[in-house]
């Protein structure tokens, strides 16, 4: 049974990476409509064409051997530039116009997965976009505090609904998105724990 949970808690994740992968490669091309000639431009989505392909074999290794859970690998991080570069990946469409405001201090190096926790703040930071309305309004900060840091993403949106989060916030397949999977959050709670 252990066995049959690890495996299907390793497919919706890696179903929910592909997902925001794609959307990420989405951005790039929607992008390069406005903007091929600019060679900034160029640059960068060359780089996150690169990046987004070193994702998606890690994917594939995890798909090509038997899962037995959440595959955890920690080195130094500057979270802070870890979540610049979510921030640029982040799916938008042109038709709302949300402000980003930047708070973070900063802060050490942090023992993380780099891949897995840019995936957690990509997706709280899509789910952040998707809540708000036409004139959206979201911030992250961060800092240190008492040895420990403190990343906080919020927004403007209309919220979660108090029994959602008390009865199904974290449970996976439980979702207030019409299209959503469910998986998202519980993604995030599984990496961070």
């Amino acid at each position: 049974v252990k066995e049959v949970e690890a495996f299907s808690n390793m497919s919706s994740f890696i179903m929910h990476d592909l997902k925001n992968l794609t959307n990420s490669l989405s951005l790039v091309s929607q992008n390069a409509r406005h903007n091929m000639d600019n060679p900034e431009f160029q640059q960068d989505a060359v780089n996150t064409i690169n990046s987004i392909v070193k994702r998606m074999k890690g994917v594939i290794d995890k798909l090509s051997s038997v899962p037995k859970g959440l595959d955890i690998k920690k080195t130094p991080v500057d979270i802070k530039g870890l979540i610049h570069n979510s921030i640029q990946k982040m799916p938008a469409s042109g038709s709302k116009n949300v402000v980003i405001i930047n708070e973070l201090e900063t802060m050490p190096p942090v023992d993380i997965d780099p891949d897995a926790m840019e995936m957690v703040f990509l997706n709280i930071l899509t789910n952040a976009y998707e809540a708000v309305k036409d004139e959206g309004r979201i911030k992250v900060s961060g800092r240190m505090d008492s040895g420990s840091v403190i990343v906080t993403i919020s927004d403007n949106g209309g919220g979660i609904p108090r029994e959602f989060i008390e009865n199904s916030l974290f449970k996976p397949f439980k979702t207030t998105k019409k299209s959503g999977l469910g998986i998202g959050l519980f993604q995030c709670k599984t990496v961070v724990e």
